[in-house]
């Protein structure tokens, strides 16, 4: 069984518009440069067409406590996490989405999977002070369903076509010992209202689907101008390593036709041998750009489920969206630490530019592990 155990980074098309904290959503095409707005400056990473928001990380946790278990000393462990900009009246809003867990020992629950769970959104006029949502959480626990005990891996991604934001996600059932782990969507008229696909779990792992695949994690997700959606997915193959997939999603979102051989398979490349964990699609002209994260090898945690080790940012392109070319200078060189603890990535163009978000370790040297969210750019 395959379940990432860190949580992924997830980019949706978003605009907010009003005040702190009540406010609607709203679909304007982006028209930000950051360095315009936000209290740093961006700096240029050696050797690339990169740079880095000086003052990282610009989203690490907030202080919501959602549920009524819930003490006022709660832990928030943010897991996935989706960030996208645009101007309203002039300056920017960022718009973001995260999954969190809260416990009532005021300790992270990484690896507690039956801790409360929520989806929440909040909004930004700078990037790095935030405003959360007074509806949150947005989505949470009902027993007995096919995702009480959790939802991660979430992608999010504006359908302009049909006016809405559809997303993509794990969800799982776990008795303490062992997982049911399967894929479901949901679709949103303002990012604040969701409605899960009738079909859910549209995937479940532990199932041999046609040519021998086995469902991991959606790794991507991506709405195509004419409403083309597809669900870039993990496939266990026969090594233990993660291939990607992509798949046709049908606009109920009921129906996922896996196209038959991957698009990005995991090596012989030491630095993605072990598999692909999260990734981003984005394009820019006539090109496709995948960013993602691969991992040298797995470490078990508990029941079966596993987090990467080794990880880093890498890249590839694309003219379909399909059959992809890596990037001869992958890895890209913008992990944090010596461990490369990279966790997610999420990309949205603007103008010639891609702006990058990526979940790492911001823990100093000897502390406990401290994931949070970095801004940075990418220019082709």
């Amino acid at each position: 069984m395959n379940m990432v155990g860190r949580l992924s980074l997830v980019l949706a098309g978003i605009t907010a518009l009003g005040c702190a904290k009540e406010y609607d959503i709203v679909a304007l095409e982006p028209e930000v440069d950051p360095s315009d707005y936000m209290p740093c400056d961006f700096a240029a990473v050696p050797d690339t067409t990169m740079s880095v928001y000086k003052c990282n990380p610009v989203f690490e946790a907030t202080d919501e406590m959602w549920f009524d278990s819930s003490s006022d000393s709660a832990g928030m462990d943010v897991g996935s996490v989706g960030f996208y900009t645009n101007l309203v009246m002039g300056y920017p809003v960022y718009q973001i989405w995260y999954t969190a867990r809260l416990d009532e020992s005021g300790t992270s629950t990484t690896t507690d999977y039956l801790a409360p769970w929520g989806l929440g959104t909040a909004v930004s006029e700078n990037g790095v002070d935030w405003d959360a949502h007074t509806d949150n959480a947005l989505l949470s626990e009902v027993a007995g369903t096919w995702d009480q005990d959790g939802m991660n891996s979430i992608h999010i991604a504006r359908d302009d076509r049909r006016d809405r934001y559809v997303m993509t996600y794990q969800g799982y059932v776990f008795n303490g010992s062992n997982f049911e782990i399967g894929v479901g969507a949901a679709e949103s008229p303002d990012g604040i209202n969701w409605t899960k696909a009738g079909a859910n779990p549209t995937l479940m792992q532990g199932v041999t689907y046609e040519g021998g695949l086995t469902i991991s994690w959606p790794l991507a997700l991506y709405v195509s101008e004419g409403g083309g959606i597809t669900s870039y997915m993990g496939v266990s193959s026969t090594d233990d390593s993660v291939d990607m997939y992509a798949v046709e999603v049908s606009e109920d979102l009921s129906d996922w036709n896996i196209i038959d051989e991957p698009v990005l398979t995991a090596g012989p490349e030491v630095y993605d041998q072990a598999g692909i964990i999260a990734a981003s699609v984005v394009k820019l002209g006539a090109t496709y750009y995948m960013f993602y994260v691969g991992a040298e090898d797995w470490r078990e945690i508990v029941a079966g489920a596993r987090e990467p080790v080794e990880s880093t940012l890498n890249l590839a392109t694309s003219a379909t969206g399909i059959s992809w070319t890596k990037h001869p200078d992958n890895p890209l060189p913008v992990n944090l630490t010596t461990a490369r603890e990279l966790d997610g990535v999420a990309a949205q163009v603007v103008g010639d530019t891609v702006h990058l978000w990526l979940t790492d370790n911001y823990a100093a040297v000897g502390e406990p592990g401290r994931q949070a969210i970095g801004y940075y750019l990418f220019r082709p």
